[in-house]
């Protein structure tokens, strides 16, 4: 009986495992390609070299670092949305594993 009720969760999750990551997977690359980091990067390494020269006014110095702050911030919360992803899929391929070490100790007959 034990086994049964085993071999019921241990198929539902390796058949909910690759729907799953896929899932996990096209969610992290819309998220790149939304997010766009490498010119976000560009983009703050040109508003940092913007708010260092001292040739500009305070004020337009002043306005690019705020500029340069929300980028930041923006990257960031990309960069949490990535890990949160991330840390799904890995949660997911774990839960399998433990499910699957556990099989390995079953008998079944």
């Amino acid at each position: 009986m034990a086994s049964a009720v085993f071999l019921e969760k241990y198929f539902d999750c390796v058949n909910f495992l690759p729907h799953e990551l896929q899932n996990s997977i096209s969610e992290l690359r819309e998220t790149e390609l939304q997010s766009r980091t490498e010119d976000q990067l560009a983009a703050i390494e040109q508003l940092q070299d913007e708010c260092f020269d001292t040739s500009r006014s305070y004020a337009d110095r002043r306005r690019n670092f705020v500029q340069l702050w929300q980028k930041v911030l923006d990257v960031r919360q990309t960069g949490d949305q990535k890990l949160e992803l991330t840390s799904s899929m890995l949660e997911t391929v774990r839960a399998i594993a433990s499910v699957d070490q556990y099989g390995s100790c079953v008998t079944i007959g």
